[in-house]
């Protein structure tokens, strides 16, 4: 493949994940409708990790001792803790507020490659940081949050903070793996413990065939139906949003820099409060100077040589 094709295809890669993943916030709001934050969490994980599980158990043998303590780590920052923490914020807080906090995760991923990669960083991304970090705040104070409720929007903060770190040990400790052995590795590591919990919580009690469509934005006409609803949105969660595109994911991570497969969240955002406001949520003056604020620094971030 010619440099040229390499490039389109890693920008096309790039819209790609950025499109589906912005949709991921609007998919939990619905799931946090009927079901709790850990449950969200064990059937995101439990879906996508039933589809590498027979590869998984077979190729355990071939990983070696710090692979699995690599996986491990990855699978807990990268999926298990974050979509705890995601699926009780959005609870709370509207999906393109998530979004937006989310678009910080190539300012962590630089952040997290200094401290502990000693990554050179010029005064241009430290004033990016500076710059993106001030977007964040004035999303805070515009929607009123006060200091009761503030540490839910720190669960997002927090979350965004282990993308950032999981992107740097999968680019430093990983990047050896192919990427469909570290998909097989990070979620199978997840599956088992996901699925016992989904098993304990009886899960299926959630499924009504009788009212399965692909229509689940809309208002439910019952309690069944809305059950149905979230069970649906979070198997595309699981399915499309952390099983297929984080084999994508993982294949264009290894075919570029980790500060370039973080600029996924240029287009999250944007993509989150679309999805927020089909949904009715509001879309204020705040958004677009937080969101620019962020977009801004993580540009200045990206430049940093």
């Amino acid at each position: 493949m010619t440099k040229n094709k390499q490039s389109l295809l890693s920008w096309f890669i790039l819209f790609l994940l950025g499109a589906v993943w912005g949709s991921s916030f609007i998919l939990m709001k619905i799931g946090s409708k009927s079901l709790g934050s850990v449950e969200i969490a064990a059937l995101r994980n439990g879906i996508a990790g039933a589809f590498v599980l027979p590869f998984f158990l077979k190729s355990i043998k071939n990983y070696t001792r710090e692979n699995w303590i690599f996986l491990i780590l990855c699978a807990l920052l990268g999926n298990g803790i974050p979509s705890v923490f995601y699926a009780y914020s959005s609870k709370y807080i509207d999906s393109n507020i998530n979004g937006v906090i989310n678009s910080l995760t190539p300012i962590f991923t630089l952040l997290i490659g200094v401290y502990f990669l000693k990554i050179k960083i010029s005064k241009w991304s430290i004033f990016g940081v500076f710059v993106g970090f001030l977007g964040v705040f004035i999303l805070f104070f515009s929607k009123g949050f006060s200091s009761k409720n503030l540490w839910i929007v720190i669960l997002p903060l927090i979350s965004t903070a282990m993308y950032g770190t999981n992107t740097n040990l999968i680019k430093e400790k990983l990047s050896h793996l192919s990427s469909f052995q570290m998909l097989t590795g990070i979620f199978g590591v997840m599956a088992i413990p996901a699925m016992i919990y989904l098993v304990y919580a009886q899960i299926w009690h959630y499924i009504h065939w009788e009212y399965f469509s692909f229509k689940i934005w809309q208002t439910p006409i019952n309690e069944s139906q809305k059950e149905m609803f979230s069970f649906s949105a979070i198997f595309l969660l699981g399915f499309m949003n952390s099983f297929l595109s984080s084999l994508l994911f993982y294949y264009f991570l290894r075919r570029t820099s980790a500060i370039f497969a973080s600029m996924t969240t240029y287009l999250i955002p944007i993509m989150s409060i679309f999805w927020g406001f089909m949904d009715g949520e509001s879309i204020g003056w705040f958004h677009a100077m937080s969101l620019s604020l962020i977009l801004l620094g993580v540009f200045m971030v990206s430049k940093r040589k």
